[in-house]
């Protein structure tokens, strides 16, 4: 069953999504993320350094302090491989002076020395390592700056396969933080031949843009989230982007293709998407708004 571009537009949202513009389509003001000046990309120089996390063994591959406040650590288990062979710990961070203190997956501080191009952490245990960082803010009323934050599904519209299969999904039908699920229990009235039970566990709460970086977080802690390469070019009237999760998802993996690129558009304080759908069960064209998480 080829229905991979389909639960890709759905689980990453932004990023397979090729959007239009319209001339009403004039992006609202946003305020500035709460942890835009801290923003981070960080990457250790050695591939070979170990953190402790929850008690197991990892290595650490980077870490994405994003402008939302939220984080993304992606690391690789010593010991036991998991099916991505990467793991993405996320959560919330706040910053004072040069040490960033995480919540969530993982309850630690970083300190950080970009002077000197050092990272240390308890998770890293006496060591500071060696790491190059990016910083992830952006000047003030750039597209970067309204992109480069956290969202959320709004609203979902499917018309597909000469209309048979015509929905507006609104935030009624999304209450309680259900989106994807509300979505394949509809298709499958529609004898599309989906597994509901494995796709209903992948709703989303957020998807983060940072430099660089796109992050999706599900409401199932049971779901990995998915973290990865995120490319960005234009201006705030019409942008285009392409992202690479080959690192992080296999290339068999039947919820979402290891790369994309698209285009965005900002209306009124929002992301709206629009992408056309062609699988072997259906064939049409599907829109999305995203609202900011605050």
């Amino acid at each position: 069953m080829k229905l991979k571009l389909f639960y890709l537009s759905l689980a990453l949202v932004a990023a397979t999504a090729l959007f239009s513009c319209s001339k009403n389509d004039a992006p609202g003001t946003l305020p500035t993320p709460k942890e835009a000046a801290y923003a981070r990309s960080i990457k250790p120089k050695s591939h070979e350094v170990t953190a402790t996390i929850n008690n197991n063994s990892y290595n650490l591959e980077s870490i994405e302090f994003l402008r939302s406040g939220r984080y993304a650590l992606k690391a690789k288990p010593v010991l036991k491989a998991e099916p991505s062979g990467v793991v993405v710990f996320s959560g919330t961070f706040t910053v004072n002076g040069n040490v960033y203190t995480t919540s969530g997956d993982i309850v630690t501080t970083f300190t950080l020395d970009e002077t000197n191009g050092t990272l240390s952490s308890p998770i890293l245990g006496t060591a500071t390592i060696e790491v190059t960082f990016v910083n992830g803010d952006v000047p003030g009323g750039s597209m970067e700056d309204y992109l480069y934050r956290g969202w959320a599904i709004q609203t979902l519209t499917i018309d597909a396969n000469d209309g048979l299969i015509k929905h507006l999904f609104d935030e009624t039908d999304f209450a309680g933080g259900k989106n994807i699920s509300v979505v394949v229990a509809y298709l499958k009235t529609k004898n599309i031949e989906i597994d509901v039970d494995k796709y209903s566990k992948y709703d989303i709460k957020e998807i983060n843009f940072g430099t660089g970086n796109v992050t999706v977080t599900f409401t199932n802690p049971s779901i990995s989230d998915f973290s990865g390469e995120f490319n960005v070019s234009g201006n705030i009237a019409t942008a285009s982007f392409s992202y690479n999760l080959s690192e992080f998802i296999s290339s068999n993996n039947p919820f979402v293709n290891a790369q994309a690129s698209g285009s965005v558009t900002f209306p009124d304080g929002n992301i709206k998407l629009n992408l056309s759908v062609v699988t072997s069960q259906l064939e049409g064209a599907m829109e999305l708004v995203l609202k900011p998480v605050q």
